[in-house]
């Protein structure tokens, strides 16, 4: 007996109704995952994880159609959950999501966004300079604080220069809308935070260097 697609091959590949029932079961997994003391969004990566190894070392595969659901439906579960889904496949799905921060489409630079968010330091050697593209190209507050967010998630030199360029830069980019200038403050300093703390600790992680 051939055993059940996984839900992750469900929401790539599955039938609407398969593909709608596997987000949602996802989601509902995430919910039942969340605890007071960890990110969401580690959470999310955790559950997204476990998913994948039901699917087995063949992931590449999936990439294209989960593409295109993210694609087709950015401002659905369905979206999100392809994104996370991407975020945690690996290299591929980290690369597909760096590509989609340059669409030209508003709703799916936000997603990705947010999936290289989820992706954290596993996104750190692909996505600087896409983030640094994109940042440039949308003046959206909500975008930046979803490409902010995965800065500082990501971490690592690079990312903490980039932050910290930002917040010299922020009053001159939102020059005459202050109440853009405090949207975007907050998820700034959080970001920078996060990654001056990643570098702490991988800093305390690494052996001491010879006598």
């Amino acid at each position: 007996m051939e055993n059940s697609p996984s839900l992750l091959e469900d929401l790539a590949t599955g039938s609407p109704e398969r593909r709608l029932e596997a987000a949602q079961t996802l989601a509902a997994k995430v919910d039942l995952a969340l605890v007071p003391e960890q990110d969401p969004l580690d959470s999310i990566r955790d559950v997204l994880d476990a998913e994948w190894v039901r699917v087995g070392s063949d992931r590449s595969r999936l990439v294209e159609p989960l593409v295109s659901v993210l694609t087709e439906f950015p401002q659905t579960l369905l979206g999100h959950a392809a994104a996370s889904a991407l975020a945690t496949l690996g290299e591929d799905g980290v690369t597909a999501l760096a590509g989609l921060l340059t669409h030209s489409f508003f709703p799916i630079r936000f997603i990705a966004a947010e999936g290289l968010a989820v992706a954290g330091q596993r996104a750190r050697w692909v996505t600087r300079q896409s983030i640094i593209h994109s940042l440039a190209l949308d003046d959206r507050w909500l975008a930046n604080t979803n490409l902010v967010r995965a800065l500082g998630r990501i971490g690592g030199e690079e990312s903490l220069q980039l932050l910290a360029s930002l917040t010299k830069t922020v009053h001159r980019i939102w020059e005459g809308r202050p109440e853009r200038q405090q949207q975007m403050w907050p998820a700034l300093m959080a970001a920078l935070s996060e990654a001056r703390l990643k570098e702490v600790l991988e800093g305390q992680g690494k052996p001491d260097g010879p006598d």
